[in-house]
């Protein structure tokens, strides 16, 4: 559990993670890591919450359609 951590692990996990967070590539990925159908489409935004909240360091963001242009535009070339 990452609350339980050491401080320096807590610190290389938030580094990491937000590297990950702050990447296209990561970004544009991730849906293609899920099953095609809309449910599971639907679960990205809440990964990418849980990802920003995953460690102390990273703030909490709301990820919407805006932040997320590809959600709004129905997640071209996936298979729904």
């Amino acid at each position: 559990m990452i609350a339980v951590a050491s401080a320096d692990i807590r610190k290389h996990l938030s580094t990491q993670v937000n590297a990950l967070l702050g990447s296209s590539a990561f970004h544009n990925a991730l849906p293609g890591h899920l099953p095609g159908d809309s449910a599971s489409q639907a679960r990205v935004p809440l990964i990418l919450e849980r990802l920003h909240g995953a460690s102390e360091g990273i703030p909490r963001m709301s990820v919407s359609r805006r932040s997320l242009p590809w959600i709004a535009d129905g997640f071209p070339g996936l298979a729904h």
